[in-house]
């Protein structure tokens, strides 16, 4: 695992998570 500070822990976890739902969107069309 790489040593991130929080604040880019939690940019990429917001990344993530806003990403989620559009590959499933996608995926389902």
């Amino acid at each position: 695992c790489l040593s991130l500070p929080p604040q880019a822990r939690q940019e990429l976890l917001l990344r993530h998570t806003m990403a989620l739902p559009v590959q499933m969107q996608t995926e389902e069309v």
